[in-house]
């Protein structure tokens, strides 16, 4: 090429690349180029957004960001695949604050879903508050592994005219598809609950 700068594509996370420059001319080439290396950052940044994004170190916010609150009138979808071979995106919690309806926990005012796969038609996890796949208010959740074939999530948020909130952080991370899973963390009924309920009971993970 004859410019003195190149944007390569396609780059992944958590990865060393080397690139050397060898100018020619009609004579030949030059000879003892040094070759560079860069390393790529450890994780990204992802709002809540339309669209699809392959990564497999990121953290993972509401469309306000660390420091703000998602907007009224939300309705996005967004899929996180991983960038690497035989591997699944896992999504952990840290902070979760969306909207919940104060009178009927089944129908939240505002709520996120997480599926497996690419899209909405794959299995969708379940809430424990909810007992639906409309998560709300402050109980973080998950964590959730993709199970799919692709090893990809699918992230709906739905947000009302009112009252917008912190919304959530979360971290994105691979693990490998190759492995035999962890053991699912129970979320409801809490082990050796009495007074369980006999005919409304949800058993939750």
């Amino acid at each position: 090429q004859l410019e003195s700068v190149y944007t390569p594509s396609g780059l992944l996370s958590n990865t060393t690349y080397y690139w050397q420059v060898v100018p020619f001319n009609l004579v030949g080439e030059a000879t003892g180029c040094p070759v560079q290396s860069f390393s790529t950052g450890g994780s990204i940044d992802i709002l809540m957004q339309n669209g699809s994004i392959t990564t497999c170190s990121a953290n993972f916010f509401d469309t306000g960001g660390p420091d703000g609150s998602y907007l009224n009138d939300e309705d996005l979808e967004l899929t996180i695949c991983p960038d690497q071979a035989n591997s699944a995106i896992e999504v952990t919690f840290s902070s979760f604050d969306v909207e919940e309806n104060a009178f009927n926990a089944a129908t939240p005012w505002d709520w996120l879903s997480i599926y497996n796969g690419t899209g909405t038609g794959g299995t969708a996890f379940v809430s424990p508050t909810s007992g639906n796949i409309l998560f709300a208010n402050t109980v973080l959740p998950g964590p959730f592994t993709s199970s799919a074939a692709d090893g990809c999530l699918t992230f709906t948020f739905s947000s009302d005219v009112t009252v917008p909130l912190p919304g959530w952080e979360a971290t994105i991370a691979c693990v490998s598809a190759l492995e035999v899973p962890s053991c699912a963390v129970i979320t409801g009924p809490a082990n050796g609950a009495i007074d369980v309920s006999s005919t409304t009971t949800i058993l939750s993970w």
